[in-house]
């Protein structure tokens, strides 16, 4: 059996405020046993009770499916297993997340990705893992991404997460939190496509969403010429232009224009 403690406490220490961690019950001091249970992608780590345990690994594993059908036609193998740590209730938690997350996901470190959330999927856990899963995914099939690429696409598949058990699953719609992101429309897209960019302020979530709704909806073969040019690492700047010179943010106007489109 892995030594889930261990793992909780590089949790704790990733993510918790200095004193919480003693709140913590684990099950030499009286808290509820651990247990695994494998999928075909997933080691669900938790102290839900085994029957909940099985319907939350079947669920993440059902999302995850979904998820791969939606990029792909004929979905890739990806080696490993993601691990997910499910604490049974909020307030453990709460112990463990980054304040006001519905789940959360740590792309590295020596266990591997994990994906820390509670004992049960509703539709912000399912939109924030399909989030998530898109960025795992991605990150083995494009070389490189820009940052708006990576987030946009990511924010893009969050419309999986709509559908719940029994639902049949959609992609590509537009979630009423995103539309109001970005209604009315106050561009921005030159900030957005800006190469130097380190990271996205919370607006520009949602330009990064709208532009891929956009390109995806109406733009599809160019775009799709634009990420198989990011999966064989062309530079984005570069595949960008040679892809769409009229939004070339180098020419006077494009970026506007864009905006305008």
């Amino acid at each position: 059996m892995p030594t889930f403690p261990l793992l909780l406490a590089a949790l704790v220490a990733a993510a918790s405020p200095p004193g919480l961690a003693g709140d913590f019950e684990c099950p030499e001091a009286g808290g509820a046993s651990w247990r695994e249970v494998r999928t075909a992608h997933f080691a669900v780590q938790t102290n839900l009770s085994a029957g909940k345990a099985k319907e939350l690994a079947r669920e993440v594993e059902r999302l995850y499916t979904v998820l791969l059908h939606a990029l792909f036609k004929s979905p890739p193998k990806f080696p490993g297993l993601v691990r997910v740590v499910a604490l049974r209730s909020d307030a453990e938690f709460d112990l463990f997340a980054p304040k006001d997350a519905g789940a959360f996901y740590r792309r590295g470190g020596l266990e591997g990705p994990v994906i820390v959330l509670p004992g049960y999927m509703d539709l912000a856990q399912r939109s924030i893992i399909a989030h998530e899963l898109t960025h795992h995914v991605a990150s083995h099939v494009f070389q490189r991404q820009p940052l708006w690429f990576s987030e946009g696409l990511a924010s893009y598949m969050e419309s999986l997460g709509t559908s719940g058990p029994g639902n049949a699953p959609t992609v590509g719609g537009v979630p009423l939190y995103r539309l109001a992101a970005v209604r009315p429309w106050f561009g921005g897209l030159g900030r957005l496509l800006d190469r130097k960019k380190t990271h996205l302020e919370e607006k520009e979530y949602g330009l990064a969403w709208a532009l891929v709704h956009y390109l995806t909806n109406r733009q599809q073969a160019a775009f799709a010429d634009l990420q198989g040019r990011f999966v064989r690492g062309q530079d984005p700047e570069q595949a960008w232009r040679e892809v769409f010179p009229q939004w070339d943010p180098a020419r006077e106007g494009a970026v506007e224009a864009l905006d305008a489109e």
